[in-house]
């Protein structure tokens, strides 16, 4: 079973940072997913979502906050992820994008029309109540 940690950065605007994937990817192609990756043997999750984002943003995590883990399936493979977040504050300048076609920061109604997958879309839903939540947002 795959074991993986994603990161989900959001703004002051309550919009989530997702990267689309290339067309070649080896899972997911073409879809619209977190960044992160599988975690090495000895690495904790929290020590691989912040190596992930450095790869994949150039982004040193300042406090990634664990939200969740979940079992996955994606066509044959099996894995579990860990979710974490994390608000990023200052000049989206300094994010690089190294993996993925493209990104984008979106609000949970602007998800709607992005091709993803289903446990991904249960994932953005509970981080969009718990983000609203935390800045006092009714609705």
């Amino acid at each position: 079973m795959k074991k993986a940690s994603v990161i989900i950065l959001y703004d002051s605007e309550n919009r989530q940072l997702l990267q689309h994937r290339t067309f070649d990817a080896r899972l997911m192609p073409d879809y619209w997913a977190f960044f992160g990756g599988g975690i090495e043997k000895g690495e904790t999750a929290e020590e691989a979502v912040c190596r992930e984002a450095f790869e994949e943003l150039n982004y040193n995590l300042k406090k990634p906050r664990f939200i969740l883990e979940m079992d996955f399936k994606v066509g044959t493979v099996k894995g579990h992820v860990h979710v974490f977040i994390e608000k990023f504050f200052g000049d989206k300048s300094v994010l690089k994008l190294n993996e993925g076609q493209a990104w984008g920061w979106f609000k949970l109604q602007e998800m709607q029309s992005l091709k993803m997958i289903d446990h991904d879309r249960d994932v953005v839903e509970i981080v969009d109540t718990h983000i609203r939540s935390v800045a006092g947002i009714k609705n």
